[in-house]
């Protein structure tokens, strides 16, 4: 049953954080809908923003959100659906394996001529080493 959706907040990211951090995380990346990260533009992360005079730039976004728990790198998902989530991860517990049996197979598909065809297999999955160190902020709107 889904929740109630809501708009992404900065309360909601920091509390996403605190509990992947309690929970042996130290969370890294935060993975937004492109509408979550003109949201995140806005937070403020108690700081003062500024600029150069001479610089001839206006910065209305940031890339790195940093926090009492780090740094955290916010990337919005251009491709695919990524659902009503923001989702934050400490990468270091996240790996690319290959399935068993599936890792980097030759085929021989043949000969034509003087040339020799082959194809590459191979099968990955995503495999976390602790997923409580990553935390989902859910049902937003």
């Amino acid at each position: 049953m889904a929740g109630t959706n809501r708009t992404f907040t900065e309360a909601m990211l920091k509390t996403a954080m605190q509990n992947a951090f309690t929970q042996g995380g130290s969370p890294d990346t935060l993975f937004v809908r492109p509408s979550d990260k003109v949201l995140t533009s806005a937070f403020n992360g108690g700081t003062t923003r500024f600029e150069e005079a001479d610089s001839n730039k206006i910065h209305a976004s940031f890339q790195v959100y940093v926090s009492e728990f780090g740094p955290i790198k916010i990337v919005p998902i251009r491709t695919g659906t990524i659902g009503n989530f923001a989702f934050l991860a400490d990468m270091s517990h996240w790996k690319l394996r290959p399935l068993k049996g599936r890792w980097m197979q030759d085929l021989d598909l043949g000969q034509t001529g003087d040339g020799y065809k082959y194809a590459m297999v191979c099968e990955y999955a995503l495999q976390a080493s602790n997923e409580a160190a990553s935390a989902l902020v859910a049902d937003l709107s």
